[in-house]
């Protein structure tokens, strides 16, 4: 299985009083076969863990990029410890959230096929063959559906009857999205079909708006099951409450858009 594994975090040079500075990106990356890049902010807790687990999948031809918000942890020390044996990883200054710093990513992302995922290791970089897999058979897009795994119980019942009540009500009966876990925080998808298409979205709608355009572009697409773990480290980026009317107006508007 061949990918194209570079982690990609734009150039960085060090100045005179021996900070790190990170610019021009594009001039420092090569085009490989994919894509990963993970969101980041104060991860330090699992992002080591994670980035083991990408490199020890014995993958090749592939670039990491490491999209971090202003992350005031060891983050960015963790970082440099991997740059200093992989050339393929790179740090992207990427702040306003999870949706914007994907959108730096997908713009700055030089591999023919890019995965996202989390840096929390609720998701597991063991899942992504998974995903590589189904875009190398002909598949434009891959979501994941998230099985709950060892007795997954911090996320809130609460938390999950809305993402019930968003997935299977508003989503598939609302937007005809024919998807069981639309929100799934790790997908794939083919640098072709993300060059199609018009993304807006800066909060966490960003998922539904990017299935819906490959829906309206006849794109193919995939669902594949994964485990989802708990978290161990760290603080969730999300607010039951704020995610929730976000993602419910956010699919209201579009609703309404598309009489």
């Amino acid at each position: 299985m061949r990918l194209c594994v570079q982690v990609t975090l734009a150039g960085y040079f060090f100045n005179r009083f021996g900070r790190v500075n990170f610019f021009a990106f594009g001039a420092f990356m090569k085009k490989c076969n994919w894509s990963i890049l993970i969101p980041t902010l104060n991860e330090g807790g699992t992002l080591q863990e994670l980035l083991n687990g990408i490199y020890s999948l014995g993958l090749s031809d592939f670039e990491v990029l490491l999209l971090d918000g202003g992350s005031t942890d060891d983050s960015r020390d963790i970082f440099l410890h991997f740059k200093k044996k992989y050339s393929s990883i790179y740090w992207l200054d990427a702040c306003g959230g999870k949706s914007s710093a994907l959108r730096v990513g997908f713009a700055k992302a030089n591999g023919a096929h890019i995965a996202f995922m989390d840096a929390d290791m609720q998701y597991l970089p063991s899942d992504l063959p998974k995903l590589i897999d189904s875009m190398h058979i002909g598949n434009d897009l891959v979501i994941t559906k998230r099985r709950l795994v060892n007795g997954n119980k911090k996320n809130s019942s609460f938390r999950r009857a809305l993402s019930l009540v968003y997935s299977q009500i508003v989503c598939k009966k609302g937007l005809s999205i024919p998807f069981d876990d639309p929100q799934s925080g790790m997908k794939a998808i083919n640098s072709n079909l993300l060059k199609k298409m018009n993304l807006r979205s800066r909060g966490w709608e960003l998922d539904t708006e990017l299935i819906l355009q490959a829906l309206s572009l006849g794109a193919k697409i995939d669902e594949v099951e994964i485990g989802f773990y708990p978290r161990e480290h760290g603080r969730t980026k999300t607010s039951v409450f704020g995610t929730s009317s976000s993602l419910f107006f956010s699919a209201l508007k579009t609703r309404l858009n598309k009489k």
